[in-house]
Order: structure tokens, then sequence, then C-alpha cells
């Protein structure tokens, strides 16, 4: 299939895929006459008195599989025709070291976290004063919709917000991104540096949430570098969904046990924490990709 003619297809199907989503929502929120949750934050209503939250979290999930994951899988089999075995050119058993995706993942969250912080104080020149705030009003109400989101006094709450956030979403954007975004890049000619970065850089921009672009850039291109030396989509999808889960069960915590929160908040927040996660992340790293390169190499898998 030529370039461009692929390029379309990809756009297409994703374009068609996210308008369903949006009419079955539409069509759902109508029915049950809900409004939306980050209409009852601004307007102050508390948390337990927000009656549709099961309802919202349904919709949350249809949007993140009609956005990511169906247009991936259509694409990917009518268009592409391939079966769910061409996202990986090797087999999860023959993935080497395996355990270190684990560890990275969760090393990471403190590195991630103060990347965030970084991140949303970030401040535009004067000359942009009126484009920043209309970022920052964007930012504030993609926030307070998922704060709404993430109101669970309830441990049937927090699973049904681990499956939606903690995996339905992560395992439709590693499809999309890495399996078949990344992948098609380095088809139509870009370097497998460059695939990874410039998925990277669309999934974050596809947040719309400027004030978390370099972390979700950084962490796209570790769920890249995953793909990349594992050979194997369900690294990636493992990595997020244990950074999605952690998020989840944070919030979690932060309700039902204040006093744990703000330990590990202090754990979080330690410069100690973050020099000795990242050191030995990158540690971990190189080891994961010296033994699955060399792995790739000895079965004559490499590119």
């Amino acid at each position: 299939m030529q370039k461009s003619s692929s390029v379309l297809l990809l756009l297409g199907t994703l374009l068609i895929s996210m308008a369903l989503g949006i009419g079955i929502s539409l069509l759902i929120a109508h029915f049950f006459e809900l409004t939306p949750l980050v209409n009852d934050i601004n307007q102050q209503f508390p948390p337990k008195e927000v009656e549709h939250w099961y309802l919202s979290m349904l919709v949350q999930g249809l949007g993140h599989a009609f956005t990511f994951l169906i247009p991936a899988i259509v694409f990917w089999r009518i268009f592409e025709n391939k079966t769910r075995k061409g996202f990986s050119r090797l087999q999860l058993s023959r993935v080497s070291s395996a355990w270190i995706t684990i560890v990275v993942a969760f090393a990471l969250i403190s590195v991630n976290h103060q990347i965030i912080d970084w991140n949303q104080n970030i401040q535009l020149p004067d000359a942009f004063k009126a484009v920043e705030d209309w970022m920052r009003a964007k930012e504030q109400e993609k926030i307070s919709l998922t704060q709404g989101l993430l109101q669970m006094e309830s441990r049937s709450k927090l699973l049904v917000a681990m499956l939606v956030f903690g995996i339905i979403g992560p395992v439709g954007e590693e499809v999309f991104f890495r399996g078949v975004l990344q992948t098609k890049l380095n088809d139509w000619g870009l370097t497998p540096v460059k695939s990874i970065w410039v998925a990277a850089t669309v999934f974050s921009l596809i947040h719309f949430q400027f004030y978390g672009f370099f972390p979700r850039l950084l962490l796209g291109a570790l769920f890249g570098y995953l793909f990349l030396w594992s050979g194997n989509i369900w690294m990636p999808i493992l990595a997020h969904v244990i950074n999605n889960s952690f998020f989840v069960l944070t919030a979690f915590t932060k309700q039902k046990w204040p006093s744990s929160y703000k330990n590990l908040e202090v754990i979080t927040d330690s410069s100690m924490s973050f020099i000795i996660s990242f050191a030995l992340s990158v540690i971990l790293l190189y080891h994961f990709r010296k033994q699955n390169l060399s792995q790739a190499k000895h079965s004559g898998t490499t590119d």
C-alpha cells in the first residue's frame, strides 16, 4: 500500500471511529439526561452527590475504545490485512528480562511526578499571556473532569476506574501509537528512533493538556523504546498499565487514607528519590536493551 493512501486510510479510520464514539456517548448522555461532570464540579457539587458516576465512566471507556483501540484494530485487520500477532515481531515468551519493564515503570513514577510539577510551572512570555490563560483554563477543565471521575469512595468504583483508566486506556493507546503509528512511521521511511519520537509527540499532543506535554512525551518515548527493543507490544502496554493504575490508586489513597498519601507524596517529591529512580531506570533499561538486541540478533530478527 502506498504511503499517501495508508496515511489517509489511518486518518479516515480514526476520524470515523471517533465520530461513532462521540455519537454513542451523546446518545447515552441524552437518554440518561447526563450533565458533564466538569459542570458539576464547577458548580461546587459535593463529589458524593454526583449520581451518574458509573455512566460517566462508561462514556469515558467508550471514548477510549473508539478513539484508539477500535480504529487501530480496524486499520490493522482490514486495510493492512494483518492479525493481532502482527503487532509483535517476537513472542512474549522470547522477550529477555521482561521483569525490568515492571521495575522501571514503578521507578520512573517519582521521576515523572517531578517532571509534571516542572511542566505545570512553565510560564510563557508576557506577549503570550492570552494564550497562556487559555491553555491554563483548558488544563483546569481537564483536571476538574479527571478529579470528578476519580472520586472513588468504594472499592467497586476503584475497580471500575482501574478498568477504564488503568487498562482500557493504556491498551488502546499502545496498540494505536506504538503498534500501528510507530510501526507505520518506520515503514514509511523514518528511522526507528525518529518513529518513536514522532509517535510520542503525537501521543502527547492529542491529549490537549499543554501543561502535561513533556511528561507524556517522555513516557511515550519510553513506551516506544520498550516496544522497539523487546519487539513485543505487551511490554509498553504493561508499563503504561502500571503507570496509569498507580495514578488511580494514588487518587484512591488520597481519599481513603490521607496520611498514607502524604507520606507517599513526600517520597515521590524528594530529590534523592528522583536521582535514585532515574539512575536505576537508566541502568536497567541499558541492560534490557542489551539483552533483547542480543536475543534478536541471535535469532535473526533484527531489522
